[in-house]
Parts: structure tokens; C-alpha cells; sequence
């Protein structure tokens, strides 16, 4: 008999070890769950900043054309009138692209930029006007944003992609992809 209870005493701790290995291991899977949701998080949240300072640039290329068009009236010139289309024209295809990249909308930017040039060089007896000026100074307000916008991407874009590099996002971001 005290074979018997032995046995029963033994099998009835392998059971509760059993039974505590079993919950000791599904404690690790849930807590390992919850730290990949909150990776997970993390890195999203520093994407959409990322993602809001890219919107914010592409905003700025978009309302430079209207202001570029708008000091045209000035008679600037031909080369100016040409430029100013060019750059509205790429303006216009970056809501046809499905995710333009920054290199992308970095010479979209520069297209604008050389605009702005040229219509500055043809609209130069224009200067003295308050009205050329004032639209002079908004271009400056947009490039200024832009610029800005394009180091907070670049930062944000950098904190990003160094996250995702590192233990222990880089076992629980799959799918996500450097900016």
C-alpha cells in the first residue's frame, strides 16, 4: 500500500508540474504578446510622425505653384510661364503616384525652386511692387516650412529606421519597411 500512495503521490506532483510548466510557459507567450503589441505601437507611432512631416512637405509643394502663378501676372516671361507649368505639372502627379518617396518630392521641390528662379530673374522690374513682394514673401514662408518639414522627416525618418534595427523590434516588425 505505501507503494500504492508513493505512486499516487507521484504521479499527482508530476501533474502539478505539468500543470505549472504549462502556465509558466503560457505566462512567458503572453507577456512576450504584450511586448510585441507594445513594439509594435512604438514604431507605428514614430512612423506617423515620419509620415505626418512627409504630408506636411507634400502640402508645401502643393500651394507653391498657386503662389508661383500668381506672380505671373507680372509679365515675366516666357521661360518663367514654362518653368512655372513644368513644376505645377509635377506638383499635380504626386497625387497620382501611390507613395512618392522623398528623393521623389525632394525634385519636385527643386523643380519648384528653379521655377521661382525664373521668375524672379523675368519679373525683376516687378520687385519694387508691394504685391510682387508680398507674394515673394509667402514663397519664402513655403520653402522655409518645406525645409523644416524635411528635417523633422529626416529626423523622424532616422529614429524610425533605427528602431526598427534594434532588439526587440527587429524580431516583431516584419513587414515594415525602412523610410
Amino acid at each position: 500500500m505505501a507503494t500504492t500512495d508513493a505512486g499516487i503521490k507521484y504521479m499527482q506532483s508530476s501533474r502539478i508540474t505539468r500543470i505549472g510548466c504549462f502556465g509558466l510557459v503560457l505566462v512567458l507567450v503572453l507577456l512576450i504578446l504584450i511586448g510585441a503589441v507594445g513594439v509594435r505601437a512604438e514604431i507605428n507611432k514614430k512612423r506617423s510622425v515620419a509620415i505626418g512631416a512627409y504630408n506636411r512637405m507634400v502640402e508645401q509643394a502643393e500651394k507653391a505653384p498657386g503662389v508661383l502663378n500668381r506672380m505671373l501676372s507680372f509679365n515675366c516671361g516666357e521661360d518663367a510661364g514654362v518653368s512655372v507649368s513644368e513644376a505645377g505639372n509635377s506638383v499635380a502627379r504626386l497625387s497620382e503616384l501611390d507613395a512618392p518617396s522623398i528623393s521623389v518630392l525632394e525634385g519636385i521641390w527643386d523643380e519648384i525652386e528653379n521655377a521661382w528662379v525664373e521668375v524672379n530673374r523675368g519679373c525683376s522690374m516687378s520687385l519694387s511692387e508691394d504685391a510682387f513682394r508680398d507674394l515673394t514673401i509667402e514663397m519664402e514662408g513655403l520653402r522655409n516650412r518645406f525645409s523644416v518639414e524635411k528635417g523633422n522627416f529626416e529626423e523622424a525618418a532616422e529614429m524610425y529606421n533605427s528602431a526598427l534595427r534594434t532588439f526587440p523590434a527587429n524580431i516583431f516588425t516584419f513587414g515594415n519597411g525602412e523610410l
